[in-house]
């Protein structure tokens, strides 16, 4: 283990500072993509996260009530209603079997 004494680290802390300053360079704090709109959020939903958001406000729930009710995480039915990437597949399938869906695997092509 090499050891570097605390001295030697706040200097080289000060030269960047330094550095930045002298080349003007600023550094972004806290830098946020714009918030989405509800409608920009929902043009971008999969049809699954747009059934469930439907589907749960037909019965008048909120997302915490949802998420209790089905046993699942209020984080994981925000995210799922807010067009999350990644999901857990059972996860998927027990929301969707509680609010009375379930998802069907086709064969590209096939109309039945």
């Amino acid at each position: 283990m090499v050891y570097i004494p605390l001295s030697c680290i706040i200097l080289v802390n000060i030269l960047v500072l330094i550095c930045y300053r002298w080349l003007n360079i600023t550094v972004k704090k806290n830098a946020r993509r714009p918030r989405r709109t509800t409608e920009e959020i929902k043009s971008e939903l999969s049809p699954i996260a747009r059934f469930v958001r439907e589907r749960r406000a037909e019965l008048g729930y909120s997302q915490e009530e949802l998420a209790f009710r089905s046993g699942l995480s209020t984080r994981f039915v925000k995210e799922f209603e807010l067009g999350k990437k990644t999901v857990r597949l059972d996860k998927v399938n027990e929301l969707l079997s509680f609010l009375g869906g379930q998802l069907e695997v086709r064969r590209s092509g096939d109309q039945t």
